[in-house]
């Protein structure tokens, strides 16, 4: 059995990806759970997952697990206690190996999704972990996050994604490292769904009706926007094509230009667009924003 990881930067498809995945017959992989060893070593500081555990650590980790496990009424924590895990690394497979046992089903791979916390990448694929990465256009990143977070701020959005992509370059050759391009994965490219296939070592199925998502309740779309309808809704990519004229649109697609077309994302030429916007930049930018992209607004020209 392999274990995985589904992660990316937030509104980028990794849940849909999750209860993608949890759909397949031999794959079991459940959203935003079993985050607790991850969340918990970050807090205690425990930087190498295989380090042994003292009596403290150890019972704030099983205590924080079953909180989360009792939470979502999926009891994974009565299948072992504190004597059976001394590390990090150990806990993980207890809690992978349980989460293949409570779905009942055999699997070929078991896996979770879990936002950020880019850290956990570098830990997981040393295990021998599989990291699905998903990387969206970050103009439809900006969209959707726009549509669902009431504390929306662009700076952050381009910020983080431009980290994420320069974070996610160091892997690029090893195996155990899978990018999928959110695009080409609504769009069920052919070359994707062979190169998924043959890194996952399992078929796929891309014909399904309804996704599955834990305990085996039907998962709904998560979609930030009315008009996405179905799985691999192509109105779901690309939406920023309709939205030139959205000033945060504008902003990103000035900023990120090279890396956009460092990773073949179609770009426009927004030069003139930022001129006539950086007239009103007081007005505007009446917000938080990073010193990074201050400075490039600053010294626009």
């Amino acid at each position: 059995m392999k274990k995985f990881l589904v992660t990316g930067e937030m509104r980028s498809g990794t849940t849909f990806m999750a209860n993608f995945l949890n759909s397949q017959e031999d794959i079991v992989c459940y959203a935003d759970f079993v985050r607790t060893p991850f969340l918990i070593s970050k807090k205690l500081g425990i930087k190498d997952y295989k380090q042994k555990l003292d009596e403290r650590e150890k019972n704030f980790l099983y205590s924080n697990f079953k909180a989360d496990c009792d939470g979502m009424n999926i009891p994974l924590y009565k299948e072992f206690n504190q004597e059976n895990f001394s590390s990090i690394d150990d806990f993980l497979s207890l809690a992978f190996h349980s989460l293949a046992k409570f779905v009942e089903r055999p699997a070929t791979l078991v896996g979770i999704k879990m936002t950020k916390y880019p850290e956990n990448i570098i830990k997981l694929l040393e295990l021998d972990y599989k990291i699905i990465y998903l990387l969206r256009d970050p103009r439809d990143v900006i969209l959707s996050s726009k549509n669902r977070f009431a504390d929306y701020n662009v700076a952050d959005v381009i910020y983080r994604w431009k980290n994420a992509v320069s974070f996610i370059r160091k892997f690029e050759n090893n195996p155990n490292f899978i990018l999928i391009p959110y695009e080409k994965f609504i769009e069920r490219d052919v070359e994707l769904i062979k190169m998924m296939e043959e890194k996952l070592g399992v078929k796929l199925n891309f014909n399904l009706k309804s996704l599955k998502m834990r305990n085996e309740i039907e998962y709904n779309d998560n979609s930030s926007f009315s008009d996405v309808k179905k799985l691999f809704d192509l109105s779901a990519v690309n939406r920023w094509k309709n939205n030139k004229n959205d000033k945060d649109i504008i902003l990103s697609n000035y900023i990120l230009k090279s890396k956009l077309q460092e990773l073949n994302f179609e770009v426009f030429d927004s030069t003139i667009e930022m001129k006539n916007l950086l007239r009103y930049k007081k007005n505007i930018y009446k917000l938080k924003v990073k010193k990074v992209i201050l400075k490039i607004i600053t010294n626009f020209s």
